[in-house]
């Protein structure tokens, strides 16, 4: 009887993880993402910048960023989800594309949160994905 109890307190820890939730550019509850490119020389990019939102409750796939990503320029992008967010962090990813990828981040701030970064993406030696 005692070994019929483990897959029981498997299940439990399974259930406490996150609901997955959609997000969009178009429909839900709003969230403002604000990502500024570092001002030093070489720091835009042409790769494609992903993010997803990690909460208490809820978190969601990553969905591509439509951005310029100029070097010293902030970008605004105004996302939604299903459900409201509980602002617990994000992952923020890079996909190399025509000749410039490499790009350096200064910060994000996501719904009034704001994350100093400070690193490359993209170089030798360098993360392709940043996650706080």
């Amino acid at each position: 009887m005692a070994s019929l109890a483990a897959p029981i307190e498997v299940q439990a820890k399974v259930a406490a993880f996150s609901e997955k939730i959609s997000i969009s550019y178009d429909d839900g509850y709003k969230n403002t993402f604000i990502i500024e490119t570092d001002s030093e020389a070489d720091s835009d990019t042409d790769a494609n910048i992903s993010i997803a939102l990690y909460g208490n409750k809820y978190r969601t796939d990553a969905i591509a960023l439509q951005g310029n990503f100029e070097a010293g320029d902030k970008e605004t992008f105004y996302l939604f989800t299903e459900k409201p967010m509980d602002g617990k962090g994000y992952g923020l990813s890079w996909e190399k594309d025509e000749w410039k990828p490499a790009w350096k981040i200064k910060s994000v701030t996501i719904n009034g949160t704001y994350y100093k970064i400070d690193e490359w993406m993209g170089l030798k030696g360098s993360h392709d994905s940043i996650t706080r």
